[in-house]
Order: C-alpha cells, then sequence, then structure tokens
C-alpha cells in the first residue's frame, strides 16, 4: 500500500508536511502523522498517545508502566464541543486486539468517540458524523 492517497489529500487540502512522499510505503507510523496532521488542519486539539515502554538507561532494558491502560487508541483528542476523541490506526489487515476492542467499547458507553480508521479519508468521513 502507498500514501499517495493520503499524501494527495493534503495537497488537495493546501496542507502539505514536507515528511510525505509520493512513493513511502503506508506504515501506521506514517498514518498516525497524517492523521495528526489533518486534524491539526481541521483545529482538532489532538496528541499521539504513547504506550510504548520507557527506557532503563541503567539496565539497558525497556519496561512498561503498570499503569498505563492496554488497548488505549493511537491518538487522543478533544472535539471542538468537548468530547473525547479516541483514533485507532490502522494500516493493510492489521485488526484490533481484544483490549482495543473493550477500549473502544468503554469511550462509546462514556458517550466519547472512537474511530477505526485505515487510511485518512475514512478519518475524514468518520469524523464528519460528528460535525456540530
Amino acid at each position: 500500500m502507498k500514501c499517495t492517497c493520503t499524501y494527495n489529500r493534503l495537497k488537495e487540502l493546501g496542507y502539505i508536511n514536507h515528511l510525505y512522499s509520493k512513493t513511502c510505503p503506508m506504515s501506521e507510523t506514517n498514518l498516525r502523522n497524517a492523521m495528526l496532521d489533518y486534524l491539526g488542519y481541521k483545529n482538532i486539539y489532538c496528541w499521539l498517545n504513547n504506550t510504548q515502554g520507557n527506557y532503563n538507561k541503567f539496565t539497558n532494558t525497556y519496561y512498561k508502566n503498570p499503569r498505563l491502560r492496554k488497548g488505549i487508541a493511537d491518538i487522543i483528542g478533544l472535539m471542538p464541543n468537548g468530547r473525547l476523541l479516541a483514533i485507532e490506526c490502522k494500516v493493510g489487515k492489521n485488526k484490533q486486539t481484544e483490549s482495543q476492542i473493550e477500549f473502544e467499547k468503554e469511550i462509546i458507553a462514556n458517550k466519547g468517540i472512537y474511530i477505526l480508521a485505515y487510511d485518512l479519508d475514512e478519518l475524514e468521513k468518520k469524523l464528519k458524523q460528528y460535525d456540530n
């Protein structure tokens, strides 16, 4: 899968980041970055949720913070109306894990917005459902 769709969409919107290339393979990292740029363009307050382990330079190892929840979405934000926004980015044949599905259910049960998106166009379409 190529990131031409994302590149062309951001170009159409007049918002291109120099990091995107027409020929770069679409990874979840590239997709997250494109989505963060798009959300910024739409003035939606959001941030990348880092759930990776922390590095301990004394033991030269990574460890997970035990207080972190499993399954938290890649991007967390607030819609202009104040609703919580959680976006899970996936590419190719990647699917949600059980913990991600549980997180989705909890967000929806608490009147938040949860979006599972495989590309920028899908994110844009799903966000339009929540425009006020």
